[in-house]
This record gives C-alpha cells, sequence and structure tokens, in this order.
C-alpha cells in the first residue's frame, strides 16, 4: 500500500495543575531542571542508552525507525528495483545518513538544554507535555514544520447520476494517472458504488492539468457502463511545480511536501462516498468475486452490525507472482497459496501489516472470526464513515501513512473481524514512484528519519489503545 490524514490536530499544552518548583529539593538525577523524574521523562540511563541506538538507527526514534526500515523493504513480493531486498544502496546515501544522524543529535542535545531551562510564562507545563514541547521544536527545527497542506481539488469531478442507491457500501480508493489501468481491474471486479481521488501532478489551471485531465477523460470512457455510473471522481492538484520539479534541496521539507500527498487524496475520496460503509481499499487490489453481492444479499445482518458499532470487517489482502492469473475465488487462491505463487500480504518483509489477521485461519473458516489489534496492523476495512478517523495528512509519499490510519481506527474502540471466503489481491510489481521518492536506494535519509519521527510524534499525541478483547471473544 502506498500508503495515503486522520487524527491532525496536535495536542496543544496542558497548564500544570501544580508548581512542581517548590522550596523542597527533589530526586532529579536527570538534571533537566524539572524535579523529581516520572515514569514517562527519559532517565538518565535511558538518555545514555538511547544516544547509543541513535548512532545504529537513522531517526533517533527508536522502534519507529525500524518499522519504517522494514516497510521500506514490504512488497508486493519485491522484485529487483533496487529495495532492501532487491540490491542496490549507495555509498553516497550511506555518507549522507551518517551525516544527518550527527547533526539530528546536535539538535537533539540543544533541545534537552532548552528544555532545562523553560518555563512558560512563569507557569510550568505539566513535566510531560514540556518534553515533548520541547522535541518536537527540535524536530521541526531539524526537519521543518511537519504539517497538513492545502491543496486545490476538485470534488465530484465526475459524478453517478442521482437516484436510487440500493447499495450499501462504496469502495473507496486512490491513484495516481500511471495506476488507471490499475483501477479499470478494480472496479470492473467490485461492480458497486466507488468513490475515486485521482492526483494531477500538475497545477490546477496549467496546460499540464489540462492535458491530464483530458487523459483521465479519455480512459474512462473505456469503463462498462454498469461501473461508470456508479463512480465518482475528484480531483486533487500538485502544488508549485508537482512530482517532477527537481528544485527543491534533496531531503528538504520542500521536497517532502511535494511528494505523493497519498493520505489526502484518501480523505478526499472517503468524503465523496454515497453510502455509509466504505471499504478502504489500495488500487493495486483486485476484490473477490461476488464480494459486494454476498455482502448485500448472504450477510446483511453483518452490514447491519458495521453500521450500528465500532467494527472494522477485514478483508484479508494477498500478493500474487506477477506471472499467476489473479485469482478470482478462494479455491484459485488456495491452490496459488499450495504451490508457493501467492502469500499473504507483506508477509516476507512486514508481517506485522497482516499478520494479525491469520491467513491460515482464514483458509478454513466458514464465520467470521474477531482478532486483536497489534501494532501496525494495516488491513484493508469495510466500516461506518459516521465513526471513522480521518487520515493524517502529515504522511506525504510512502511509508506508515495506513499504519497511523489503522492505530487511530483501533484508539476510537474499533473492534477488527476478518470476512471469511473473500479477500482483495494483488500482482507483485516494481516499486511505486512514491517509494522510489520517499525509500528507496537514491532517496535522501532524512525523508525515512522524517517519518519516523512523525509516526512517533503521532502515537504520543494519539489516545491510548483499548485493551485487547479476551480470547474467548475471538
Amino acid at each position: 500500500g502506498e500508503g495515503e490524514g486522520e487524527g491532525e490536530g496536535e495536542g496543544g499544552a496542558d497548564d500544570a495543575e501544580g508548581d512542581v518548583g517548590g522550596d523542597e529539593a527533589v530526586a532529579d538525577p536527570v538534571g533537566d531542571g524539572f524535579g523529581e523524574d516520572t515514569v514517562l521523562e527519559p532517565a538518565a540511563d535511558d538518555l545514555a542508552e538511547d544516544a547509543d541506538a541513535d548512532a545504529d538507527i537513522d531517526a533517533g526514534v527508536g522502534d519507529e525507525a525500524d518499522a519504517v526500515d522494514m516497510y521500506a523493504g514490504a512488497g508486493p513480493r519485491d522484485l529487483p528495483d533496487g529495495g532492501p531486498m532487491g540490491g542496490g544502496g549507495s555509498g553516497r546515501v550511506a555518507a549522507l545518513a551518517a551525516s544527518e544522524r550527527r547533526r539530528f543529535e546536535e539538535v537533539a542535545a540543544a533541545a534537552a538544554a532548552a528544555a532545562a531551562a523553560a518555563r512558560d510564562g512563569g507557569a510550568w507545563l505539566s513535566i510531560e507535555r514540556q518534553w515533548a514541547r520541547r522535541k518536537a521544536e527540535a524536530e521541526d527545527s531539524f526537519f521543518g514544520r511537519m504539517t497538513p497542506l492545502a491543496y486545490a481539488t476538485v470534488q465530484g469531478w465526475l459524478a453517478p447520476p442521482e437516484g436510487d442507491m440500493s447499495a450499501r457500501v462504496t469502495l473507496v480508493t486512490q491513484c495516481s494517472l500511471d495506476r488507471l489501468p490499475r483501477l479499470r481491474a478494480t472496479l470492473e471486479a467490485w461492480r458497486g458504488p466507488a468513490s475515486v481521488a485521482v492526483y494531477i501532478d500538475a497545477p490546477r489551471g496549467s496546460a499540464a492539468a489540462a492535458e491530464r485531465e483530458a487523459a483521465l477523460a479519455q480512459e474512462r470512457r473505456h469503463l462498462p457502463a454498469a461501473v461508470h455510473t456508479q463512480l465518482s471522481i475528484s480531483l486533487l492538484y500538485a502544488r508549485g511545480g508537482g512530482m517532477a520539479e527537481g528544485g527543491a534541496e534533496p531531503g528538504s521539507a520542500e521536497e517532502y511536501d511535494s511528494l505523493y500527498p497519498i493520505n489526502a487524496l484518501r480523505n478526499l475520496a472517503a468524503g465523496e462516498a454515497r453510502t455509509e460503509l466504505v471499504f478502504l481499499l489500495d488500487v493495486d487490489f483486485v476484490p473477490s468475486a461476488g464480494l459486494l453481492r454476498e455482502l448485500q444479499q448472504q450477510r446483511p445482518a453483518l452490514l447491519d452490525t458495521l453500521t450500528a458499532s465500532r467494527t472494522a470487517l477485514v478483508v484479508p489482502a494477498f500478493e500474487v507472482d506477477a506471472a499467476a492469473p489473479m485469482p478470482r475465488v478462494q479455491s484459485s487462491l488456495s491452490a496459488l497459496l499450495r504451490r508457493g505463487a501467492a502469500s499473504s500480504f507483506h508477509e516476507a518483509h512486514f508481517r506485522h501489516g497482516h499478520g494479525p489477521t491469520d491467513a491460515a485461519r482464514w483458509a478454513t473458516a466458514s464465520a467470521p472470526y474477531e482478532v486483536a489489534f497489534e501494532e501496525y496492523y494495516e488491513p484493508y476495512i469495510i466500516a461506518s464513515r459516521a465513526w471513522l478517523p480521518k487520515y493524517d495528512e502529515r504522511f506525504r509519499g510512502y511509508g506508515m501513512n495506513k499504519v497511523q490510519h489503522l492505530r487511530a481506527v483501533a484508539a476510537a474502540g474499533a473492534r477488527f473481524v476478518v470476512l471469511p471466503l473473500h479477500f482483495a489481491a494483488a500482482h507483485e510489481h516494481a516499486k511505486s514512484a512514491a517509494w522510489t521518492r520517499t525509500l528507496g536506494p537514491a532517496a535522501h535519509p532524512m525523508h525515512k528519519m522524517r517519518i519516523a519521527a512523525l509516526y512517533a510524534r503521532f502515537k504520543a499525541d494519539a489516545p491510548p489503545l483499548p485493551p485487547p478483547p479476551p480470547p474467548h471473544t475471538r
């Protein structure tokens, strides 16, 4: 998944309920002037360990950096395109990473010194909030402001005719123009309402944008009538010179801001859905045959549950060898799995992404079953727009953008229930332009570091995850 802004708000600083700077001396081994250390404040030993760890990771944010590294190598099927499993790499990039890491350490040290003397108009903030604020300031100084951006859009550029909407689920996806053939395959398999946001990599009103709009209009004529009459297309335009612009300094905030705005596109598409229930899917995936029909005709009670509760219905995801036929039913997929021509999506590089779905259990299940959410779980889901969080539009390019959203879904109290018999599958293919520019072997290491820091910030601002369901309820 390219993953394509939910939980955009950054938590404001809370005033402390008491003055922690009293007359009595308190234990302060960190020596940061905050007084007695708390469980959320880094202890001196922990800070030393973190400093050592920073020498081994790209972003200085621990597990998040490791997760981005794994995500950088995630499929589909990692063709030999220079990714982490396909060779490549660059001494120039390695040298840049070391240089940027040293610069990040300098900024972090300066932030720690500032935090030690920080007061806010004479009123102390809580220790945790003060520490988080200074850390964010250091990151902004290092990476540039990591904020959502405003884009020119056209909602409902192509809209279905008004009329009776008997279908209950809208497929929601996004793509760039080079993915239009894959979009056609997805829509023809779905055969139901769909809302698609298309990225026009040129400023609105420009000659280049007009050319791309004409190409899109030509492509839609190839769609079957049954698809065309249920399709909504919205457009989102590039800022400035678009993705191909080469004027920004490599690794800079300006270059990051020019990356594929995947989460802004996802929000645009979801906002134009005409049904309460939405199927959130990436464009490379093809739904199994009869998925929508079975949900509406044979499992209407399940759709009622999705409408009335915070339940996310997981549609299992698989990846298929490029030379193998696209499976349309479970028996065909099972045959490919047995001979090693298909696998659970991201299984080899990033099993956290879809591992909790439990493909082995799904293969024999006849009824929906509940699974526990785990960190970095990012399934494709059907759920109600009434409670679904928005995608976090600070995430651009490739990496952690869908992971972020599913964590927000879990934090909103969702139950994750796996749909049996049906699935979505993607053929193996070369990495996208978004992956190449964000995490590819020639990409500037600042982008990977920025995404890791951004994900750590998102988690710090997000509400805590609820406890997992008891095993006997799954």
